[in-house]
């Protein structure tokens, strides 16, 4: 009885341990690894099917021990990583700091994920470091571009530029980007962290080497992909792109399929200078003409010229008035319902465009003005979002 109870009790721990392995070695489509400004990132929410495995305070020689246990634990597509600055704070150089860097990056893509680098970052406590960060990042561009000259297929290691983009931010805007110890970043600086990573996680088939204000700053030629074979027919006569904004046919209140009604007031304003037009005669809120963006020449009842109907609902057709519309995603857009309360003070889109920093703002609901205020922050060098 005591060897049947003895057997039962082995069996049991066996399937308990098999049950904490097999949850424990999940398949994560990101994983996180680094220093601080990994633990301290919030990404459990904003990228799902993901892992954080940041420690504060470690090296790349550090991060290079565990990473083939986290490889192998998780079995990721992408790494985002971060490190290097603690091993130029601790005393390392330039150039070992990047072997070790190297290092890391080797044993990631041989399991076969790609490397997401963010960058260093300018901060107000380590002066004394900055030129040795942009050094480090200086060795790590280049890394990307050989890497990428040398694939078979798409870039494996690729660089989210952060510093040339934080040091505008922070002449323009002190503070905004750090927590109190001027080291590691706040919400704000995090709001942009999200936005690129986001970005460059989602180009999984493209060919982007290094991304600077979420855009990317350089790309890959793609010599390693396969290439269509040559034919001795003549090219294809090309066909024109359409044109980004249309003013549709008279009275109707719908626009030309494949186009959409534009959204905002200033989206208004850009298409107006798109299909020619230059005067502009204001907003309105009726249910008696065209919803949004419309033109008037020679209509009854309406000064020539175009308009900005607000109206929530769909508006009327009204004889002779033409809707403008644009292509899908050709303008930015604000979301009329972002706020920013400070002091009981009230304020929106509107408040954010005036000033280029009020687009670090992070609003009632918490996103951050230049995610939700794209079309007032448009424009603005430090916090630009659309292409």
């Amino acid at each position: 009885m005591l060897r049947t109870f003895k057997l039962k009790h082995i069996v049991l721990q066996v399937l308990l341990l098999t049950s904490s392995v097999l949850t424990s070695s999940a398949v994560k489509k990101t994983l996180f690894a680094g220093d601080s400004d990994i633990e301290g990132w919030d990404t459990d929410d904003e990228f799902p099917d993901s892992v954080n495995e940041g420690v504060g305070g470690w090296t790349c020689k550090q991060v290079g021990k565990r990473i083939n246990k986290y490889l192998k634990k998780h079995k990721p597509e992408w790494v985002v990583l971060v490190c290097g600055e603690n091993d130029l704070a601790y005393g390392e150089s330039v150039n070992k700091a990047f072997q070790d860097f190297e290092s890391v990056v080797a044993k990631i893509v041989k399991k076969g994920a790609r490397v997401i680098y963010m960058g260093t970052k300018p901060e107000p406590g380590t002066k004394k470091l900055h030129s040795d960060y942009e050094k480090y990042d200086a060795k790590i561009r280049a890394k990307a571009t050989g890497m990428a000259a040398t694939a078979d297929t798409i870039p494996p290691l690729v660089m989210v530029d952060v510093y040339p983009v934080f040091d505008v931010i922070e002449r323009d805007e002190p503070g905004e980007l750090y927590k109190g110890d001027n080291l590691h970043l706040s919400k704000y600086g995090y709001a942009y962290w999200t936005e690129w990573a986001k970005t460059a996680l989602a180009d999984d088939l493209g060919s982007c080497i290094r991304w600077e204000n979420n855009s990317c700053a350089e790309q890959s030629n793609m010599e390693g992909l396969p290439t269509s074979t040559p034919t001795t027919s003549s090219a294809p006569t090309p066909t024109p792109d359409p044109p980004s904004a249309v003013i549709g046919d008279p009275s109707v209140n719908d626009c030309p399929e494949g186009y959409e009604k534009i959204q905002s007031e200033r989206g208004c304003k850009e298409a107006m200078k798109l299909v020619g037009k230059s005067d502009w005669e204001g907003d309105e809120d009726t249910n008696n003409w065209p919803s949004r963006c419309y033109f008037c020449d020679n209509v009854d009842d309406c000064e020539d010229g175009v308009w900005f109907n607000k109206v929530e609902d769909t508006g009327t057709a009204r004889t002779g008035a033409r809707p403008i519309c644009a292509l899908p995603n050709t303008f930015c857009e604000d979301d009329a319902d972002w706020t920013y309360t400070k002091r009981g003070r009230v304020t929106d889109c509107v408040w954010v465009g005036k000033k280029s920093k009020r687009c670090t703002k992070i609003g009632d609901d918490g996103a951050a003005a230049f995610q939700a205020c794209k079309l007032s922050c448009k424009g603005f060098k430090t916090t630009s979002t659309c292409v």
